[in-house]
C-alpha cells in the first residue's frame, strides 16, 4: 500500500515530471549524437524546407500590399493573382538586367585593386608606427606579411568559386527547387490567404480555437508590418550610403551600396557593418576621407534609427538599444548571420503572440498582469 501510495505521488510530482522530461530529452540528444546518420536526411529535408518558406514568407509579406489593393479594386483572384507574379518577375527581370552586370564589373574591379589597397593601408600604418616610434618586430613582421597574406586569402576564394563541381551542382539543384517552388507557394498564400487560418484550426481542440486564431492574427500582423517595414528601411539606406560613396568619390560604389543595404537586416550594427569595406578603401585614399564617412554614416543611422524607421514601423518592437545589441549577440552566437537577420522579426512575433496569450489568460483565469 506504502508502494502504491508513493508510486501515486510520483506521478503527481511536477519535479519528477521534469526528471522524466530532461532524462528524455538527453536520451533524444545521445540519440541524435550518436546515429546522425539516420536523421541527416530528415535534417536536410528541415533545412530546405525552412528556407523555402523564408523565402516565400519574405516575399509573400513584402508584396501582401500590393495584393490587397489590386483585390479591392478588381474582386478577382484570377486576375489580381497573376498581376502581383507578373509584377515581381518583372522588378526581378529589372534588378537582374540593371544592375547585375555593373555588380559583378564591380566585384572583379574590387578583386583587382584590392593588393593595391591593403599596400596603401600597409604603408599608411608603417607612417603611423614610425611617427610615434613604435618599434616592435611583430608589427612589422604583421605588416610585412599582410599584403601576402590578403593576396592568398584572394586567391583561395577565387579557387573555391571556380573549382568544386560537386558544390556548383548542389548549389544549382536547390537554386532550382527554390525557383520552382516558390511560386507555388505563393500562389497558394495569395488564393488561400483568408483560408490559411481555418485550415490551421482544423488540428486545433475547439476548446482553445479563439486563442489559435489570435495567435495566428498577431503573427500575421507582426511580420506583415515588420517584414515590410524593414525592407524600405534598407532600399533607404542602401540609396543614401551609395550617395554618400559618390559624394566622396570612392570606387565601386553601386556594390558597396547594395552590400550596406543588406548589411542593414542586421539590427543596430548593420550600418557599420555595411560601411566597414567602404571605410577601408576611404582610409587607403585618405585618413580625412575615412573620417567624413564615419561622420556621414554615423548621421544616417541616426536618422535612420530615431526618423525613418519609427516613420515607417512605428513603435511595434519599442526596444532600448541595450536590449537590441544583446539580443543580436546572443543570436549571432547562438544562431550566426542569420540568426543575427532574424532575431527581430522573430522578437516582434513572439512579442505579439505573447500579449495574445498573456491576455488569454488575464481572461480566462483571472490572472493579472501589469504592463509597465
Amino acid at each position: 500500500m506504502e508502494k502504491e501510495y508513493d508510486m501515486q505521488y510520483l506521478k503527481k510530482s511536477k519535479l519528477f515530471a521534469i526528471l522524466v522530461a530532461v532524462i528524455l530529452v538527453g536520451l533524444a540528444i545521445m540519440v541524435f549524437s550518436t546515429v546522425d546518420f539516420i536523421f541527416y536526411p530528415i535534417g536536410a529535408l528541415f533545412e530546405s524546407l525552412f528556407l523555402i518558406f523564408l523565402i516565400t514568407g519574405f516575399i509573400f509579406y513584402i508584396f501582401l500590399p500590393v495584393y490587397e489593393f489590386l483585390d479591392k479594386k478588381i474582386h478577382n483572384d484570377g486576375i489580381t493573382i497573376p498581376l502581383v507574379l507578373l509584377l515581381i518577375i518583372l522588378i526581378l527581370y529589372f534588378l537582374i538586367s540593371a544592375f547585375l552586370p555593373e555588380i559583378i564589373k564591380q566585384i572583379s574591379n574590387l578583386i583587382s585593386i584590392t593588393p593595391g589597397i591593403v599596400s596603401d593601408l600597409v604603408a599608411f600604418i608603417e607612417s603611423l608606427v614610425d611617427e610615434y616610434n613604435i618599434s616592435s618586430q611583430e608589427v612589422y613582421n604583421y605588416l610585412s606579411n599582410l599584403d601576402l597574406s590578403v593576396t592568398n586569402i584572394l586567391t583561395n576564394i577565387l579557387n573555391q568559386l571556380t573549382s568544386g563541381f560537386g558544390n556548383f551542382l548542389s548549389v544549382t539543384i536547390n537554386s532550382l527547387v527554390i525557383i520552382a517552388t516558390v511560386p507555388l507557394v505563393l500562389i497558394y498564400l495569395f488564393k488561400e490567404n483568408e483560408k490559411v487560418p481555418k485550415n490551421i484550426l482544423q488540428f486545433v481542440s475547439p476548446k482553445y480555437k479563439t486563442l489559435a486564431l489570435d495567435l495566428l492574427t498577431a503573427f500575421h500582423e507582426n511580420a506583415k508590418k515588420y517584414i515590410g517595414g524593414r525592407v524600405l528601411v534598407c532600399v533607404f539606406v542602401g540609396i543614401s550610403s551609395y550617395i554618400i560613396y559618390l559624394l566622396l568619390g570612392l570606387p565601386n560604389a553601386m556594390l558597396f551600396g547594395l552590400f550596406s543595404a543588406v548589411a542593414d537586416l542586421i539590427p543596430y550594427f548593420g550600418p557599420f557593418i555595411g560601411a566597414a569595406p567602404a571605410f577601408f578603401v576611404a582610409l587607403s585614399m585618405s585618413p580625412l576621407r575615412a573620417l567624413a564617412l564615419v561622420v556621414l554614416i554615423t548621421i544616417l543611422q541616426q536618422i535612420e534609427s530615431y526618423v525613418f524607421t519609427p516613420f515607417v514601423m512605428g513603435n511595434s518592437l519599442d526596444l532600448h538599444p541595450v536590449t537590441v545589441v544583446v539580443l543580436v549577440i546572443f543570436a549571432k552566437d547562438a544562431f550566426g548571420v542569420l540568426g543575427m537577420v532574424l532575431i527581430l522579426p522573430a522578437y516582434a512575433i513572439i512579442k505579439g503572440c505573447a500579449i495574445v496569450l498573456m491576455n488569454y489568460l488575464r481572461d480566462k483565469k483571472g490572472i493579472q498582469i501589469k504592463y509597465d
